[in-house]
């Protein structure tokens, strides 16, 4: 049986916690900086983003999940 695809999106929950603005500038300058992931409409994306980031709008996560397969252990950052 196929596990749920936001199963692997829960995973990242299970583990978070909030940054502030100066906690994530600082990872963002790390050897293997987060992945960047930016939640809202393509509309807000455009509007200002943060340099990296990944747009990837909530509709989509579903659908795309499986192309962050490989970053599972990295640290992800939503926005």
């Amino acid at each position: 049986m196929r596990s749920h695809p936001l199963r692997f999106l829960f995973s990242f929950w299970r583990r978070s916690r909030m940054l502030s603005p100066q906690q994530l500038h600082a990872q963002l300058s790390q050897a293997e900086p987060p992945l960047v992931l930016d939640v809202r409409t393509l509309e807000e994306f455009w509007a200002g983003h943060i340099v990296g980031a990944l747009s990837l709008s909530v509709d989509e996560l579903e659908h795309r999940l499986t192309a962050l397969a490989p970053c599972r252990e990295r640290l992800v950052v939503t926005v």
